[in-house]
């Protein structure tokens, strides 16, 4: 299975914040790599410019957006807990979080314009 794009990671990243007390990279991409049985071959699959893994990008790109509609917030540098928001949004039982989500929120809203 090809790394799938990043708001279909949203979700089970999400479930995965509210499972821990704090977040960071090296904890959601052995998650996500594991939840969506990615082959090493995928895992190792790199970005065009070659810096970044295909994966570890996908997980930056939902760490941003996330922290930008108030999902989750920075603990540290580099490490992340959910917000009373995120488990707010968990609690409606969503079949998936995407940008659409997001937008229902000011402050992401005004990020995305």
């Amino acid at each position: 299975m090809p790394v799938p794009d990043f708001q279909t990671m949203m979700l089970p990243f999400l479930r995965f914040a509210q499972d821990h007390s704090e977040i960071s990279t090296r904890d959601v991409v052995p998650f996500l790599a594991n939840y969506y049985n990615l082959s090493e071959d995928d895992i190792a699959e790199q970005i065009p410019s070659g810096y970044q893994t295909k994966l570890s990008n996908r997980v930056s790109w939902i760490f941003a957006h996330l922290q930008k509609a108030g999902l989750i917030e920075k603990t540290r540098r580099g490490f992340y807990k959910i917000t009373d928001r995120g488990k707010e949004i968990l609690a409606q039982n969503p079949e998936k979080i995407t940008l659409k989500t997001l937008k229902q929120f000011p402050e992401y809203s005004d990020f995305y314009k």
